[in-house]
């Protein structure tokens, strides 16, 4: 039986890190570390050729994500809008996870361009170390 409590989930996110990419194709796989009311991380596996409109897609990824995991409430099925999901911060997310996505394509870039084995690796550890903690 459906039922019409609604339940409100916050989400706080914590970091994202790389764990590792492919400089041909310009793809990255990331961990998304978040807070809704457990510790939770993700991987997510995103390309950088175009970086437009990514970061508010990783957001409303999660978002999408909490709502269809909590569609169950004190053991009744919730109506289809019923389940909130309130992202912390979630008007400065964007730009911070733009900028740190930028920065991890421009170090992609930087690998992809370098044709000397001096420096490569350094090139290499630099994107594979880059994070980004709220």
């Amino acid at each position: 039986m459906k039922s019409s409590n609604f339940k409100v989930i916050g989400v706080e996110f914590k970091k994202i890190k790389v764990n590792k990419f492919l400089p041909k194709e310009k793809k990255v796989e990331l961990t998304i570390f978040f807070n809704d009311g457990e510790e939770k991380e993700i991987l997510k596996i995103v390309n950088l050729e175009s970086i437009e409109g990514l970061a508010e897609s990783i957001v409303e990824d999660i978002a999408a994500m909490e709502k269809n995991i909590n569609k169950e409430f004190d053991g009744e099925i919730l109506l289809e809008n019923s389940v909130k999901v309130v992202i912390k911060d979630k008007e400065d997310l964007a730009p911070k996870i733009n900028e740190f996505l930028k920065d991890v394509s421009e170090g992609i870039d930087k690998i992809r361009a370098s044709k000397a084995a001096d420096g490569y690796l350094d090139l290499v550890n630099k994107v594979n170390r880059m994070r980004l903690e709220f």
